[in-house]
């Protein structure tokens, strides 16, 4: 009976229906433009600075998004249209990578706005408080663009926070539930794909032509996303509850968490290794300044982690559960 159930595993089952290869492939998409993106924007924030600060402040901008908009996000998630949600946010990211490119193509006649000086003077501070243990405090660290570029990386942080539990619960709409556990899987292989890919070819882009550049591309892929989006149909329809969006259904998810010591250990310790470990973030760091590599060595470096993420997710497609 066993081995009858191991033969009939198909492991392109997911693969079969349309509306989920389409959507597949607009995951794809994204995840690809963001590993160039976030390849880019740390290298030519490092570029600009030379400061172990600065590329800890893009941490920053992608965790003020996470605190503020991680349960109301998975709470529009259910009561609001999802692929709604998912194209907006991918329509959004499409604009603020376009002025990414702008800035960086003009970084040297980037106008003069008070509040956006004032928010570059407190930048310049932060970032010189945490570079004085290395001697480095009378170094200035601040170019104009700098406020601009961490604040288009702070709104597209949003939008990837606000988008990230539409995009995932759209899967079991796209195709039957028989086959969502192989969906599952062929999603984490494209994931770790387009995370070795993207910041490869980032630091090709980078090294090769420029910055805005590898932004512009980034805005084309979820340009290309939105229109695959749209015409996506869902074979089952989103239930959705019938009462109204309040600050109890809100914090139903904190109280299972919380009632849960195994799933809060766990959450925890992955949020601890995200904030504090994030390793990831001083790459540029040892690309430049230890190994000198410059940015295609950046972009092995980003994307070396999936390489055995992905070969194990290989693995699961065609093994059985």
């Amino acid at each position: 009976m066993g081995t009858g159930s191991r033969g009939r595993h198909d492991p392109y089952e997911a693969l079969r229906y349309r509306d989920y290869r389409n959507y597949l492939i607009a995951a794809c998409l994204y995840q690809l433009g963001r590993g160039m993106l976030s390849l880019a924007v740390s290298w030519e924030i490092y570029q600009i600075t030379h400061s172990a600060a600065a590329l800890g402040l893009i941490g920053l901008m992608h965790a003020i998004p996470l605190f503020l908009f991680s349960l109301p996000a998975g709470q529009w998630a259910d009561y609001y249209d999802r692929k709604k949600i998912v194209t907006g946010c991918a329509f959004s990211m499409a604009v603020f990578s376009a002025c990414l490119a702008w800035v960086s193509a003009n970084r040297s006649s980037i106008p003069a706005i008070a509040p956006i000086e004032w928010v570059g003077g407190v930048l310049e501070s932060i970032i010189g408080l945490f570079e004085r243990h290395s001697g480095s405090a009378e170094q200035t660290h601040y170019d104009p663009s700098l406020p601009y570029l961490y604040l288009l990386i702070l709104l597209i942080a949003v939008g990837k926070v606000i988008g990230g539990p539409s995009r995932i619960s759209m899967v079991p709409l796209l195709l039957p539930l028989k086959a969502f556990p192989n969906a599952i899987t062929w999603n984490r292989s494209v994931f770790q794909i387009a995370k070795m890919a993207g910041p490869v070819l980032g630091g090709f882009l980078v090294a090769w032509v420029d910055f805005a550049t590898v932004y512009l591309l980034n805005a084309v892929f979820a340009l290309i996303m939105c229109i695959i989006l749209v015409s996506i149909s869902f074979d089952r329809a989103q239930k959705r509850p019938i009462e109204s969006p309040t600050w109890g259904s809100l914090l139903e998810g904190v109280r299972f968490v919380h009632q849960h010591k195994a799933i809060l250990a766990v959450i925890s310790i992955d949020m601890l290794a995200i904030l504090l470990g994030g390793t990831r973030a001083l790459l540029p760091i040892y690309a430049d300044s230890i190994l000198g590599i410059g940015a295609v060595g950046l972009g092995w470096l980003r994307g070396a982690e999936g390489v055995g993420a992905f070969v194990a997710a290989l693995f699961l497609a065609h093994a059985p559960p």
